[in-house]
């Protein structure tokens, strides 16, 4: 955190620095010099988070030098950081029509069309980078993200399971870790996800913190359960889901009456309303807990009918 504190500092002064080089003696440099110079500033300025002001160094040094193939490359890129996607696809388009081969051309245009939500584009762009490089990590990788996003996760392993073999880096855990726990296996999928986030770090995953929540559940080890969706509550207080598994979990399973009471009013008051889920729960209880818990479920506005729960009125 101390470094990334800094790191905006340096990369000023180097900016200044590059600048007084640019204006203390631009007329004793040749275009190609000049050129250079200019590619510097927009990458320093690139790096600072400024696309835009990196696009128009970098558009410079292009007028000065219009074989200066970096300075359009990391214009794409600029323009990819500021959410000018059809601009960047022309720039890696040209780029690519001088050497169509070039894999980072290719699976930097799949990620451009992937930004635009073309995803049969993009996979065209990072299957041809395979086609050159078959253990191209990045591009096993994003084809995974495709697939498990469109929910074909089974395709997405294929994937995703190559790119571990190559990389064991935390993205490919992540990714192939979820895959794992959509299709219901759940040894694999706590193996690739229980070291990338723990419910006492500063900033929580919770998409994966959630997975981890549910794969204690489906193991029944409810206090470890509990300890994630707390911690997945914790980090998107919005979302009523955790809340509710929390109750069904102290109401059913460990005997927290109260707590429970609470989690599941706290998961209603923020919109919780699968009714299928409801019922389930009304079903597992019994005697006094059960009035007690029907009596909620009415109070946030639903209807209970002889187990039965609809819509809010």
């Amino acid at each position: 955190m101390i470094e990334r504190a800094r790191r905006p500092a340096r990369l000023l002064v180097c900016v200044l620095g590059i600048a007084s080089v640019l204006f203390g003696c631009a007329t004793d440099m040749t275009r190609e010099e000049l050129a250079a110079e200019y590619y510097n500033l927009g990458t320093a300025y690139l790096d600072l988070g400024e696309p835009e002001r990196a696009a128009e160094y970098f558009l410079r040094a292009i007028d000065l030098d219009r074989e200066f193939v970096e300075a359009d490359f990391n214009l794409a890129r600029a323009y990819l950081e500021g959410d000018r996607i059809s601009d960047a696809i022309s720039v890696l388009s040209s780029l690519l029509a001088e050497d169509p081969r070039n894999t980072t051309l290719l699976r930097t245009l799949g990620y451009a069309y992937y930004r635009a939500g073309d995803d049969e584009r993009a996979r065209e762009y990072y299957e041809s980078a395979l086609e050159e490089n078959e253990a191209d990590v990045d591009a096993l990788y994003n084809l995974g993200i495709i697939d498990s996003e469109a929910e074909r996760y089974e395709d997405a392993l294929a994937y995703l399971e190559h790119a571990e073999e190559l990389d064991d880096g935390e993205d490919i855990a992540r990714a192939l870790g979820l895959a794992y726990f959509a299709l219901g296996r759940d040894e694999e999928a706590e193996e690739r996800l229980v070291g990338l986030t723990a419910p006492d770090d500063e900033e929580i995953d919770v998409e994966v913190m959630w997975a981890l929540a549910e794969l204690a559940r489906r193991a029944t080890e409810f206090g470890t359960a509990v300890e994630r969706y707390q911690a997945a509550s914790g980090a998107d207080p919005d979302d009523p889901r955790p809340r509710y598994k929390i109750a069904e979990i102290r109401l059913v399973h460990i005997d927290e009456e109260e707590a429970g009471l609470a989690d599941l009013r706290s998961a209603l008051e923020r919109n919780y309303s699968d009714v299928a889920r409801l019922e389930l729960l009304l079903a597992d209880l019994e005697g006094t807990r059960k009035e007690l818990v029907e009596g909620i479920i009415l109070d946030a506005g639903f209807v209970v009918e002889n187990g039965r729960v609809s819509g809010e009125e």
